[in-house]
């Protein structure tokens, strides 16, 4: 808010949230707080139940001051209260890893890898299929470590070759006719065919389309299988023109070795075609249903992805070498090894003899003649990762079972399951891993629940048994689920269900013991945990998360409340706090995040103390609480990667256990590169407690805003804040002066120190701001607000035809309160302005992609951006001269109806509202810079004003009073 961090004898406190400052009125010390640890948390109950948050995670408080309001911002009635406290060191340590065997300075795998080509330094490119992080090209090192990688605007890849010190791909979008070769440099970058031309068309203008299937490329000309058609067609990639339409029915797969020679899936054969397209040799695969084929010297590869085999074959003496792979039953969980292959597609022989072959979650190079496996590169596309609860040695998540090394994190995968895309119906239930892990009656068991139901009986943590007993009953009874809502074990082994239709009450059915091995469950009679609706004025609603500590019958879950709003505006499954629901009274405390939206969460004994932990959904931070509600401590990644990470994307996010030696630790989901966290809960042993009797006289004088814990209690002026001045009405163009003689300098610089998010990130920019650098103004007329940015970039790409897509390429988003809008070109270079999300001008939210009138904004390109008036004023901040560089500027003008002012500060009410324009009136607003580095790329790196504006979090932004 502004305030100065509290300093005593020469030390700041720097908690992650100050305790409220004392102001002149109603407040006055309550109490003192817990002594012991360097860091303190306190809260005020009575009865029971939380009435207000005082301290949290802050230090250095000698007096808890207390207004007399409750967190409602309402007067507590006089009486007894009873003040809670605590004092302690507990922290979170980021302690490693699991589930992606990338370099984590930089690049980590993929998983979906679909085709690869070889390099003649012994290293290789993948391209993949659909991946979290939108990444679809990886350069790789021979060790097998990736060491480059972006995400392409076109990656539909039917085909991946190479020529010389160029790749090709045959790109096949949903629409065949629109196929296309197009051309790559090292280490992974789009550039020009031949002739200039962005790419080369498959089919001729009028001509039949159809899929493709392949592509082969050698000696300057490109090879396509057209399998409907039974032909493969030969491309001049000098001038693009066809060649050749060489007859060849059932043509599949195709792939060139060394030699030049071109050979062909056909059928359960390859076949090898000579310089005219005539069939030269045919060898049988020894496969049913081959699919993919990679050529090396003197060798083939066959993979039939059906069947998860892959096939060796000497291409001189067309004989088998061997075949590698065999076909798992259901329900079968088997050793990592050239037995099982997970869904395999494309592959390569590498520059040593090595054949790499993509999987799902994973590539591996082995040997060829015998199958020893060379390296493999795991990225675990995993929703979950609970460990063993006897044996925390070994991890479960959907593709299998981890080992690992309890003390140092290191692991490795041992067991595979069937993998999804060969999973047949009635096992779907194992694609988004297991959701908790308990022991009942002396043996652990795993709960599988998502699209189907199960438990398993983990006594052999490598050879788990479905418990068939329960199969049906669990689906009948717990239903299914997408992601968002969530079962949990309970006390004595009971299975907890939240739904996900912002329900409070959960569902509890009792374990009445084993019968044999089976556990016996009274679905019969299920037990309701807390009440069908919140009676306070909180209104608290949950939306399926939840989680049990085992000591008794009460839940935690994540909810919103009424007047704290959800702050993450396009994502409905994202919450604001977490409550601890009691079976008969419901809510009986409700604590605040430390900042960010709340997807995952789980609790956790530690003798007589329970810990819950909540993880936000953008970063992947932990956020954690004691039994009371008192927030002890924040934390998450300390080296995020050279990408961007670390988002929680489902609700068993989290996952906390207890090793052997009695360390906590928390396994959080990064979805956006298939590994979790390990986050040790260090120093609890540090806490004290403190507990106090208050009575109160009343007092307190009644907010007239809603309460936030970290807000000013002040509502009349915010302590920091900037202001929008009014001016008369302006013309939309790009003519600053008409700025300048209105009065109105720019309010804002966006460096390229506050990278938000990055794929690729130039060298330097700090030091030569040619890109991610810009400033900007703002204005308003009483009926519409003004925007004026000028930007620096040296690659400038506008490549979204609608405008809808512009935060892919170079553009600016501007964020009023939860609206974000796009101002930027389209790629026939006009000027677009539009409104990416969130209300309409009615105020209905989740509202997406509505265009605003294209008269209401205009733009230039600029070749010398040191010309502009502006330039000179950029110079001033970053010391730079900016004579002859390129970049752009836009003008945008937004009427009032447009924006909505959420709720949360400066008096307003507990839903959005319009903008009035009254002076004084507060918009927070915030500007982020897209780039892209290179023509093929999309969203390379973000830069961001300011420095911690969150994605859609408006509490994030810099708030700005209107001016008269």
């Amino acid at each position: 808010d502004g305030a100065p961090l509290p300093s005593r004898d020469g030390r700041t406190g720097v908690g992650a949230y100050a305790f409220p400052e004392p102001r002149a009125g109603a407040w006055r010390v309550i109490g003192a707080p817990a002594v012991g640890g360097p860091r303190q948390s306190a809260a005020l109950f009575r009865d029971g139940r939380m009435v207000r948050t005082l301290l949290a995670d802050a230090c250095g408080v000698e007096g808890v001051w207390w207004d007399g309001l409750d967190d409602l911002g309402q007067p507590a009635p006089a009486g007894g209260y009873e003040l809670k406290s605590v004092a302690h060191d507990a922290r979170l340590i980021d302690d490693g890893s699991v589930g992606d065997s990338g370099n984590l300075a930089g690049v980590f795998h993929t998983d979906s890898a679909l085709r690869a080509v070889p390099l003649p330094d012994g290293g290789f490119v993948v391209v993949n299929e659909y991946e979290e992080t939108g990444i679809s090209i990886r350069r790789y090192a021979a060790s097998g470590q990736p060491t480059y990688a972006a995400a392409l605007a076109e990656a539909d890849f039917a085909g991946f070759d190479g020529d010389g010190g160029d790749l090709f791909a045959l790109l096949r979008p949903k629409e065949p006719a629109a196929s296309t070769l197009v051309r790559f440099t090292l280490p992974g970058q789009r550039a020009p065919m031949a002739n200039g031309a962005d790419a080369y068309p498959v089919f001729a203008a009028g001509e039949a389309s159809q899929q493709v299937a392949g592509l082969a490329v050698h000696a300057g000309k490109a090879h396509v299988s057209l399998p409907a058609a039974g032909v493969v067609r030969v491309v001049d990639l000098a001038s693009g023109g066809k060649l050749h339409d060489w007859t060849l029915p059932g043509a599949g797969d195709l792939a060139d070795d060394p030699a030049g020679t071109l050979w062909v899936l056909v059928g359960s054969e390859v076949v090898s075609l000579d310089a005219h397209g005539a069939v030269a040799k045919r060898i049988v695969t020894g496969l049913a249903a081959p699919l993919y084929l990679a050529a090396g010297k003197d060798r083939l590869a066959v993979i039939d992805q059906a069947n998860a085999r892959v096939a060796v074959i000497d291409s001189v003496k067309g004989t088998i070498l061997a075949t590698y792979g065999e076909p798992r039953g259901d329900g079968m969980w088997k050793p990592v090894d050239t037995r099982t292959w997970d869904h395999p597609r494309g592959a390569a022989f590498l520059a040593d003899g090595r054949l790499l072959v993509c999987e799902e979650f994973r590539i591996r190079a082995i040997w060829p003649e015998t199958g020893a496996i060379a390296f493999e590169g795991v990225s675990n596309f995993m929703e979950s990762f609970v460990l063993h609860p006897t044996q925390p040695d070994y991890g479960y998540c959907a593709s299998g079972i981890y080992r690992i090394d309890q003390k140092s994190g290191a692991w490795a995968m041992v067991v595979g399951t069937p993998p999804r895309h060969q999973t047949a119906e009635h096992l779907k239930w194992k694609a988004y891993g297991p959701s908790d892990a308990t022991v009942i009656g002396g043996r652990p068991y795993l709960m599988y629940f998502g699209w189907g139901n199960r438990l398993i009986d983990i006594s052999d943590p490598l050879e788990p048994r479905v418990v068939e007993s329960l199969t049906g009953l669990l689906d009948q009874h717990l239903g299914q689920s997408n992601g968002y809502d969530q079962a949990c074990f309970g006390k004595d082994g009971a299975i907890i269900r939240l739904g996900m239709f912002h329900m409070q009450q959960a569902q509890m059915w009792r374990c009445s013991g084993l019968d044999g091995h089976d556990p016996v469950y009274d679905f019969a009679n299920p037990i309701a945990i807390g009440l069908p609706e919140d009676p306070s004025p909180r209104k608290l609603v949950a939306y399926g998360a939840v989680a049990s500590d085992g000591s008794g019958d009460h839940v935690y879950e994540l909810v919103d409340s009424a007047l704290h709003h959800q702050k993450i505006a396009f994502w409905g499954a994202a919450r604001t706090g977490v409550a601890r629901i009691d079976p008969q009274n419901g809510a009986v405390w409700h604590a605040l995040s430390s900042g960010d939206n709340y997807m995952a969460l789980d609790a956790i004994r530690d003798g007589d103390q329970s810990f819950v932990f909540a993880a936000k959904y953008m970063d992947g931070f932990l956020d954690v609480f004691d039994g009371d509600g008192l927030r002890l401590t924040t934390g998450g990644w300390s080296y995020r990667s050279g990408f961007s990470g670390g988002m929680v994307d489902l609700r068993d996010g989290v996952s906390v256990a207890r090793l052997t030696d009695g360390t906590i630790v928390a396994y959080v989901e990064d979805d956006a590169f298939g590994r979790f966290g390990r986050f040790r809960f260090d120093g609890r042993e540090s806490i004290t407690r403190a507990s106090a009797r208050i009575e109160w006289q009343g007092g307190g004088v009644a907010s007239d805003r809603v309460r936030v814990p970290d807000a000013p209690a002040s509502a009349a002026v915010l302590p920091r804040q900037g202001e929008i001045p009014r001016v008369p009405e302006m013309k939309v163009d790009v003519d600053w002066l008409a700025w300048k003689r209105a009065g109105v300098t720019p309010q804002v610089a966006v460096l390229p120190a506050n990278v938000s998010f990055k794929r690729i990130l130039p060298d330097g920019l700090l030091d030569d701001f040619r890109a991610g650098t810009g400033v900007a103004a703002f204005a308003h007329d009483g009926a519409h607000l003004y925007a004026y940015f000028l930007v620096v970039d040296d690659t400038l790409r506008f490549d979204d035809p609608t405008g809808m897509a512009m935060y892919l390429y170079d553009s600016i988003e501007l964020w009023f309160e939860e609206e974000q809008f796009g101002v930027g070109f389209t790629k026939d270079g006009k000027p677009m302005l539009n409104k990416y999300r969130f209300h309409n001008r009615a105020g209905e939210e989740y509202q997406m992609n509505l265009a605003l009138p294209r008269d209401d904004v205009a733009g230039a390109l600029l070749s010398d951006v040191g010309a502009h008036p502006l330039g000179a004023h950029l110079t001033s901040i970053t010391g730079t001269s900016f004579a002859r560089r390129p970049g752009y500027v836009l003008m945008a003008r937004i009427a009032y109806p447009d924006v909505k002012l959420a709720p949360g500060i400066a008096g307003r009410s507990a839903k959005v509202t319009d903008v009035t324009g009254a002076a004084g009136e507060i918009l927070r607003l915030g500007v982020t810079i897209d780039g892209v580095t290179a023509w093929g790329t999309t969203q390379d790196f973000k830069v961001s004003w300011p420095g911690g504006m969150m994605f859609s979090d408006p509490n994030s932004l810099y708030p700005m009073a209107l001016g008269r």
